[in-house]
């Protein structure tokens, strides 16, 4: 398995199996959990690769594979080592995140994540409202069926008198 202290580019609780080709997340309770596979991987290495109108051969002469090598490495046949990983990271002048996760994380710090944090918090403050708001009409809901059920009770008293 290729230690985290060996990816620096990719947060502490990512790891990498040499075999399987899986990126997995692990919680604080040291459980892992696979999300991003073999496939995922390769296609993002394809797809930047092909976003770059770069043929296999040119990409494998820039890394100093054989073709075959690289042919094996992007159809995800061969492991994906932090080095080789970071040399075609660099060929690309994507950051290794970019390459193993197919996008580009997001840095917010300062005033947009500010911005994010008053976003998410009137968007709660709406929906606690909401909440609020169908607490009471289920409240009055259940007022109603309650006032029905005595009325429906009185209703059988009087039928039963009757007969």
């Amino acid at each position: 398995m290729i230690k985290s202290s060996d990816f620096p580019h990719i947060h502490r609780n990512f790891r990498f199996t040499r075999h399987t080709l899986s990126l997995y997340f692990c919680q604080s309770d040291r459980t892992y959990y696979r999300i991003m596979d073999n496939s995922s991987i390769k296609q993002n290495i394809r797809k930047t690769r092909e976003s770059r109108k770069l043929t296999q051969g040119e990409t494998a002469l820039r890394l100093g594979m054989s073709l075959s090598s690289y042919r094996d490495f992007e159809k995800g046949e061969t492991a994906v080592v932090n080095y080789n990983l970071q040399k075609v990271a660099d060929l690309f002048e994507i950051s290794t995140e970019e390459l193993v996760l197919g996008y580009r994380p997001a840095q917010l710090s300062g005033p947009a994540l500010e911005d994010v944090r008053k976003d998410y918090t009137s968007r709660i403050s709406v929906l606690e409202k909401r909440i609020e708001d169908l607490e009471k009409l289920v409240s009055s809901h259940a007022e109603t069926i309650r006032t029905k059920d005595e009325i429906i009770s009185m209703l059988r008293k009087k039928l039963g008198e009757v007969e």
